[in-house]
């Protein structure tokens, strides 16, 4: 059984590696990612979790296409990405609060371009939001509780917390109609980002990071907090143009 350290090093990656990274631009961190592509398109990065690089559970395997011209044009749109959500953040911030609600109106040319494929909601009109995220949160629980029960099954103690967690939630349950419902909503909400940033196994997952770094810009978020969403921005970017075939890898 391998931990985090050792997988961490079975892919090339240490303390000092985090720390170099953590201090990369998007061209950078693109042009980074271009090095460690091996010469049969094999490219293996961390799947960078929400909560920060200090703990990477998991590793995204990757057969990738792409030249040195694709990683000049990729370094070079994230950046005017960036630049974009920036300067849309900069107007957001500077109206009143009565005008925010409608921030859209006051963009224009190339930021209302940005605005439309990016910050624009992904949503369904026809289904209630709530009623999905109800949906989606249950079958997170679900998949908590048999992973716990998979590990007990294997031997391993749970703690307490984790005993508990089992108790409570043991009639969590999702309907097969809630499942196709979920189903049908996110295949939907696919179309329309591919109709957004055109085809990719990252369609959604790249416009849904672009509203991340933005909420973060409007909150004023600490700069690392900042860089860090910028360089998931753009790995998500690079993986969403060039990669052919996507496998996750938990360490066990």
């Amino acid at each position: 059984m391998q931990n985090d350290v050792e997988m961490d090093r079975a892919f090339g990656f240490d303390t000092f590696v985090y720390r170099k990274i953590s201090q990369m631009n998007p061209a950078e961190y693109i042009c980074w990612m271009f090095q460690r592509t091996e010469n049969n398109g094999t490219l293996i990065v961390p799947d960078w979790p929400d909560e920060g690089m200090h703990r990477v559970d998991r590793w995204l395997v990757c057969r990738t296409e792409w030249t040195e011209i694709d990683r000049d044009r990729a370094a070079a749109d994230c950046e005017t990405l960036y630049a974009a959500l920036f300067g849309i953040a900069e107007m957001y911030l500077g109206l009143g609060a009565d005008d925010r609600e409608e921030y859209e109106d006051f963009l224009g040319g190339d930021l209302h371009a940005v605005w439309s494929t990016y910050l624009c909601p992904l949503h369904c009109g026809a289904v209630d939001e709530d009623d999905i995220r109800d949906i989606r949160e249950r079958m997170e629980v679900i998949r908590a509780c048999e992973d716990m029960r998979l590990r007990e099954a294997f031997g391993e103690t749970l703690s307490e917390e984790e005993k508990a967690f089992l108790r409570d939630r043991q009639s969590v349950r999702v309907e097969h109609g809630e499942r196709l419902l979920l189903n049908a909503y996110d295949g939907f909400i696919e179309k329309l980002a591919i109709e957004r940033v055109g085809e990719g196994p990252f369609a959604v997952l790249l416009v849904t990071r672009a509203q991340q770094l933005w909420r973060m810009m409007i909150r004023r978020a600490p700069q690392i907090c900042i860089r860090y969403e910028m360089m998931r921005l753009a790995q998500t970017m690079v993986l969403h143009r060039f990669a052919n075939d996507v496998t996750t890898i938990t360490p066990v």
